[in-house]
């Protein structure tokens, strides 16, 4: 088949995805099938997890109230998350220019980082959960409007109105919008989304549950309790935590430096029970070894030596012995 003909042959099939398939539904192109496949090249390069990820988030987004994430800054952190039956996860932006960027700094979140940084913290997530998942494989588990600043910005006046407006403008070409709100007031939500959904029925929405809030200050318990449920119900269908790794890693840290401090090895002991106690909920990374994937590497070490080796890492080891 002429190139011609193929290019024409793979525009009308993707012609037909995109107005057939509810995925893309009510998203606007500026540009036609043709030409994105006339882009394309003969060597087509696929990335496989960020398609089934992709795929498997819009599923849930379109299938529950609303999907919970936590935004998680290290390997370890996302690993424990899917372990605990959170079914998305969170990437900041904030939390890597504050202490996972490629520049090994500590930035105010102002895109001073490499650009690279954010694909690199989203590698070295999807690696620990590639790794997560070869361990539980090999295991047999399941698991704009105004004057300019002095720098040449435009003044903008906000509010909700704004807010609306903004979104309204961007909601054609996206599959979700997501409003920034000063505190966590359901009526701000509700007006974003009404004034949303009145000229673009069914978008779906998305809610960062900001750490920059002080909750208890603005919501009793009860409040608290069926917050995410009430947003769940106005088309909030991505609810997320934007710097939940961030605070749990210093608090987490803190309080076993000061208990060390204070304590000795009473703090950590008390650490490591928490650990055992966590272990029925789905917790394994008490096992340290085995969460990084010593085991694994063992297995890989013995089927090519055909078991054959004296050079195992995990066998007869102290984790082994008494975990």
């Amino acid at each position: 088949m002429a190139i011609t003909e193929r290019i024409l042959e793979e525009a009308d099939e993707l012609r037909a995805r995109w107005r057939n398939e509810e995925r893309w539904r009510g998203v606007t192109r500026p540009y036609d099938a043709g030409e994105v496949v006339r882009l394309r090249g003969r060597i087509r390069e696929r990335h496989l997890i960020a398609e089934t990820s992709a795929e498997a988030l819009w599923s849930l987004l379109t299938s529950e109230d609303h999907v919970a994430a936590l935004g998680c800054l290290t390997g370890g952190q996302a690993v424990e998350c899917a372990r605990a039956g959170l079914r998305a996860i969170y990437l900041s932006g904030w939390q890597v220019a504050a202490d996972a960027n490629t520049a090994q700094q500590t930035y105010p979140d102002q895109s001073l980082y490499p650009a690279s940084s954010v694909p690199t913290v989203v590698r070295r997530l999807n690696n620990a959960l590639r790794r997560a998942d070869q361990v539980a494989w090999a295991e047999g588990d399941e698991t704009r409007s105004g004057d300019r600043t002095e720098e040449g910005f435009f003044r903008v006046r906000g509010g909700m109105d704004a807010a609306i407006e903004r979104a309204r403008a961007y909601a054609p070409y996206a599959d979700m919008l997501w409003c920034e709100t000063a505190t966590p007031e359901l009526d701000d939500a509700r007006a974003f989304a009404e004034g949303v959904h009145a000229e673009f029925p069914g978008k779906l929405l998305a809610y960062n549950c900001s750490p920059s809030f002080n909750w208890k200050q603005r919501l009793d318990d009860e409040q608290i309790a069926a917050f995410q449920k009430e947003l769940g119900a106005m088309g909030y269908r991505f609810q997320f935590i934007t710097l939940a790794g961030f605070h749990a890693l210093n608090v987490g840290m803190f309080e076993l430096a000061k208990g060390f401090a204070d304590e000795g090895m009473t703090a950590y002991v008390r650490l490591q029970q928490r650990e055992f106690a966590l272990e029925p909920a789905g917790y394994t990374a008490v096992k340290h070894q085995r969460e990084v994937g010593t085991g694994w590497f063992d297995l890989v070490s013995k089927t090519i030596s055909r078991g054959q080796t004296s050079t195992l890492a995990l066998e007869g080891s102290t984790e082994t012995n008494q975990f």
